[in-house]
């Protein structure tokens, strides 16, 4: 639903462009690719785990390694689903599956899929009949945005009034798709939006801003020495104080009024003296696991400081190797690790406030993204047998 442009540069043949532009005037641009370009349109990643579409609603993007899907002219415009709509479909975690199912056969290392002219066009879209009359259309497209923008507001506790919205639309005689179709054109505009607001929130959101990248490290057993000395050694999923996994990761999580410690292990096998790695079963990536260390009581300037810190320790200038190998038990290796030495001058309020603003987003982009895989489940006429195959709840 989304681009990067601006956000991230562009990598193509050894070059790397921060905003990449192209001459629309350039004798290279032929008079065909000229039209496609400033047409609004789909835009499909070419290859990609799952459908990727960005709908360019003004026409504002030429791409490179990407497909098109544009409105036939030659068609009646009218009674054709919108860019908008289609896109919503097309993003959806049923045709995701379907595609999958179709063509996975084609996938490349990693599963990667390419998504090419021939493939696209095979795609099963429902066909819309727009038969309802125009104020009418309006007049129930009205009421599911104004239940949907209680909802992403927190304003309504009716959950399920949206959805209910739409079996009544999609049960009704003669059915309302074009309703449907005009609400998920409308939740695509929002999703545009919000991952957009997004992106740019995460451009914003840099730690060091508030952290000191040069700043001495120290052992994390000194670190937290006192905290350790009253703390709770947690010995379940795995107890670190007998296993010798190695330490890839660090982070601090609030646990009511308590701070939890997690580690990211890289397991090791103790069948042969935890010598060799464990591997995924028919795989060759190594098995990793976060699990819980510590639980602790920690002042909260402090708790605030290593919850932003420890999961960044190799940004910093200063940052150690973690300690590895079969010898030492997790926790051994825990309390040589080198950490940041606690700043307790930092200051994360503007941190903390964009922080709050992603998760809202987050949050808002989740119930919206649900939502739109609820009316594609509902307009391709599932069974809930078979929407629990797609959300991958049954076989």
């Amino acid at each position: 639903f989304s681009t990067t442009w601006g956000l991230k540069p562009l990598v193509h043949q050894g070059g790397s462009y921060e905003r990449a532009t192209i001459n629309l005037g350039s004798a290279v641009v032929s008079q065909r690719r000229r039209d496609q370009y400033l047409s609004p349109k789909l835009i499909f990643a070419k290859v990609a785990l799952r459908p990727e579409v960005f709908w360019d609603r003004t026409g504002g993007f030429a791409s490179m390694n990407t497909n098109f899907v544009l409105l036939d002219t030659d068609s009646d415009v009218a009674e054709m689903p919108s860019l908008a709509a289609l896109a919503a479909i097309l993003n959806s975690k049923l045709i995701a599956l379907l595609y999958k199912t179709m063509f996975g056969g084609l996938s490349m290392s990693g599963g990667y899929l390419q998504f090419q002219a021939p493939q696209i066009s095979q795609l099963p879209i429902p066909r819309i009949s727009f038969t309802t009359p125009h104020e009418t259309r309006a007049d129930l497209l009205a009421r599911l945005r104004d239940l949907y923008q209680k909802q992403i507001s927190h304003d309504s506790p009716e959950t399920q009034a949206v959805l209910m919205q739409i079996d009544e639309l999609l049960s009704s005689n003669p059915k309302r798709m074009d309703v449907v179709h005009d609400f998920l054109a409308f939740l695509t505009d929002k999703l545009t939006e919000f991952h957009g607001r997004l992106l740019s929130l995460q451009a914003a959101h840099d730690p060091f801003k508030a952290l000191d990248g040069s700043i001495d490290f120290v052992a994390f057993s000194d670190a937290f020495s006192d905290e350790l000395k009253y703390g709770e050694l947690i010995r379940s999923p795995i107890d670190p104080s007998t296993t010798r996994h190695d330490i890839e990761g660090l982070k601090l999580e609030r646990d009511g009024s308590l701070w939890v410690l997690r580690l990211l292990l890289k397991l090791r096998d103790p069948e042969d003296g935890w010598s060799s790695w464990l591997y995924e079963d028919d795989s060759t990536a190594v098995q990793r696991q976060w699990i819980p260390t510590y639980r602790m009581q920690i002042d909260s300037r402090k708790a605030q400081y290593y919850a932003h810190a420890l999961p960044l320790l190799n940004q910093f200038k200063n940052a150690r190797r973690l300690p590895g190998g079969k010898l030492r038990t997790v926790l051994k290796k825990l309390h040589l690790t080198s950490v940041p030495a606690f700043d307790r001058g930092a200051n994360f309020d503007t941190l903390t406030e964009l922080q709050a603003e992603l998760g809202s987003t987050h949050q808002s982009v989740e119930y919206t993204d649900n939502l739109i895989d609820y009316a594609v489940y509902r307009l391709y006429d599932l069974s809930n047998r078979e929407i629990e195959v797609v959300e991958g709840l049954a076989d």
